[in-house]
């Protein structure tokens, strides 16, 4: 039985990738046939759906069937990629604290631990403790960067972004989808309540429209409405929505490593550009918010 993550892996691999069915068939173990099948399928679910005039967003959640999960045999979770960036996060909060007068008010090895407990994974406070003192000790090492030439057209980034708005007095907070170019800079952004899946998706499917095309290749961090979990020490696996997203629209994507935010140095940078003057606010609340 082929699993949905497999099965998206056939349609990504013909579609995005440009494969044939014999190499897919050759590279997964499985029968031609139901390669055949399966990209047959989803081509007429698809031609349903477009003419039954649904949304472009209910389009890409309905045209791969929906994974049944199953946990009951769900390994725990130890000192992950996942887990480090965690601690790094707090290192970094840790950091700000102290720099702020707030040094009273940073987290302990232990509160660390506590906290990931919490949140639902099985680790050690040994090990917690281990790597926050490898963390201390390597925090001065340098990095070098290389600098990257793009063809138009060849790489966008996405990244969220915070802003505050002061709406009829009352302050409100909402998440700013954020999309740059990296060969021209073109930025575009739009503002949701909520940084999650369903915004994800609508914010592709209108920057998309908007620049009338679909770039090669789109950039992601390890937000988890990208990444579903880490797959040893670089490797990750994404989301069920973004590999539809890769089939539906033909782009191929990729992650920045961990703690990496220069690997998307463009985006990174537009956030605060867009703020005033590109996102989408509308139009009723144009002369009552003020930015911060």
């Amino acid at each position: 039985m082929i699993k949905l993550g497999q099965k998206i892996e056939i349609l990504r691999m013909y579609f995005v990738e440009g494969k044939a069915k014999k190499q897919i068939s050759r590279e997964l173990n499985i029968s031609k046939n139901t390669v055949k099948s399966y990209i047959n399928d989803f081509l007429n679910s698809k031609k349903e759906l477009i003419d039954s005039g649904v949304s472009k967003y209910e389009l890409i959640e309905n045209m791969v069937e929906k994974p049944k999960y199953n946990s009951s045999s769900r390994a725990p979770r130890v000192m992950t990629d996942e887990v480090k960036e965690i601690i790094r996060k707090f290192l970094k909060e840790n950091e700000i604290k102290r720099n702020t007068g707030k040094a009273k008010m940073c987290m302990t090895a232990q509160d660390m631990y506590e906290t990931l407990i919490e949140q639902g994974f099985h680790l050690s406070y040994t090990s917690v403790a281990q790597y926050v003192q490898k963390y201390k000790d390597n925090e001065y090492t340098f990095e070098a960067f290389i600098k990257q030439q793009y063809n138009y057209g060849d790489i966008c980034e996405f990244d969220w972004g915070d802003v505050k708005l002061t709406i009829n007095g009352i302050e409100v907070k909402y998440k700013m989808a954020v999309f740059t170019m990296a060969k021209s800079n073109y930025r575009f952004a739009y503002l949701y309540r909520n940084e999650n899946t369903q915004s994800f998706v609508d914010a592709h499917i209108r920057f998309f429209e908007h620049i009338g095309g679909i770039p090669k290749c789109m950039v992601y961090d390890n937000m988890k409405v990208a990444v579903a979990k880490f797959v040893g020490r670089t490797e990750k696996e994404a989301t069920t929505a973004l590999k539809k997203m890769s089939v539906y629209y033909g782009f191929k994507y990729r992650f920045c490593n961990i703690h990496s935010g220069n690997e998307k140095g463009h985006v990174e940078n537009s956030v605060l550009i867009l703020i005033f003057k590109y996102t989408k606010i509308p139009q009723y609340y144009q002369d009552k918010i003020t930015y911060k």
